[in-house]
């Protein structure tokens, strides 16, 4: 089930919407157990049904300069919920309840040849918590809790001639390293760089 509303005035632009889902016979694990032979093993088994509640909310704004060029901003925020129900060991690292986006982004126009891009993008995640298992006997619950992070990416593209753009862009600006490694740890190592050069042979 989705629902939502879209309202756009003087360059503004606000969409809200939510949704339902309900998910039958999700595959999950069950707890560690014992067979036969004295070795651990885990069964697949199916979860009675997953629900899954989402809110988001995304506000846009854009200005536009023969002289300055364009610039458009955006921020967006969601809230998610889930909930199992039937047997099962656990589940695994579920969504982050909180999640924020932004953009700013700014280019300009020189000539016809030549133009500028600059765009600075930023999510931040909140905290979240989930049982997990030790992977070591008595293969008891351990409590995780991932801690909130923010990442953030500035790239900037240069059109220099018709069929040449120079571009760059800086990722984890704020170098963020995660202390804990799970499901949903973000895959990064830290601030990194790129340059690159784009020709059409066209």
């Amino acid at each position: 089930f989705n629902l939502s509303a879209e309202y756009r005035r003087r360059g503004y632009s606000l969409t809200v919407g939510g949704s339902y889902t309900l998910v039958g016979n999700k595959i999950s694990t069950s707890a560690v157990r014992y067979g036969d032979n004295g070795l651990p093993f885990i069964d697949y088994l199916n979860l009675e049904h997953l629900s899954v509640v989402s809110i988001d909310a995304t506000l846009q704004k854009t200005w536009t300069s023969r002289s300055l060029g364009g610039l458009q901003t955006s921020f967006s925020y969601a809230f998610t919920h889930e909930e199992t129900k039937g047997g099962g060991m656990m589940q695994y690292c579920p969504a982050r309840p909180h999640t924020a986006n932004t953009k700013l982004s700014w280019n300009k126009q020189w000539n016809r040849n030549s133009g500028t891009a600059l765009t600075l993008t930023g999510r931040w995640l909140s905290r979240v918590s989930y049982d997990s298992m030790r992977m070591y006997e008595p293969f008891d619950l351990k409590r995780v809790s991932c801690p909130a992070y923010t990442l953030w990416r500035l790239h900037l593209s240069h059109q220099l001639l018709r069929s040449l753009q120079i571009q760059a862009s800086m990722d984890n600006i704020f170098d963020y390293r995660p202390k804990i490694h799970s499901f949903n740890t973000p895959i990064t190592s830290g601030r990194t760089f790129s340059v690159g050069v784009n020709i059409d042979l066209n």
